[in-house]
């Protein structure tokens, strides 16, 4: 689970799985399935870098991509989701698939968005990735936050 807020270089992470996925041949015979939120990246919705991907806002949809030969699904902008996506995760990890998945992690209060909290407690790994602030007065702290299409600082 790779978490943090807007701008923190999630969605490079994601990409950087891909790459590997393609350079090492992985991504063949469905075993890889790959998709996004389409509030992930409203500009980019059918790519993540270089690699084109499924845009879906709907869990059920997800759960028929995957095939008895998929072993890995990547999910960028999971936290988008409803409470159904927790149910698929348990039950892709259960059928011993991995799951790679990128989302916010905090509200503007400091509150879990979304259904974060509930996937980050199924995952094995939990990577943070943080951003700069965007507040004119605290440009070298740390942001962990989230507002709509900016991300803030600890201290507010």
């Amino acid at each position: 689970m790779i978490s943090g807020p807007v701008w923190s270089g999630k969605t490079e992470v994601i990409e950087g799985h891909l790459n590997s996925a393609e350079g090492s041949k992985f991504n063949k015979n469905g075993n890889l399935v790959v998709v996004k939120h389409p509030l992930d990246d409203p500009n980019s919705p059918d790519k993540i870098g270089n690699h084109e991907v499924r845009c879906l806002d709907d869990s059920d949809e997800i759960a028929r991509l995957v095939s008895e030969d998929t072993r890995v699904v990547i999910i960028a902008g999971i936290s988008h989701y409803g409470p159904d996506m927790v149910e698929l995760v348990d039950a892709l990890v259960r059928a011993n698939r991995n799951v790679i998945a990128s989302g916010l992690n905090l509200d503007t209060h400091g509150k879990p968005y979304g259904i974060m909290s509930d996937l980050m407690a199924l995952a094995d790994d939990v990577v943070l990735a943080k951003a700069i602030c965007n507040q004119g007065f605290c440009r070298v702290e740390e942001a962990n936050r989230n507002r709509p299409s900016e991300k803030v600082c600890a201290r507010r």
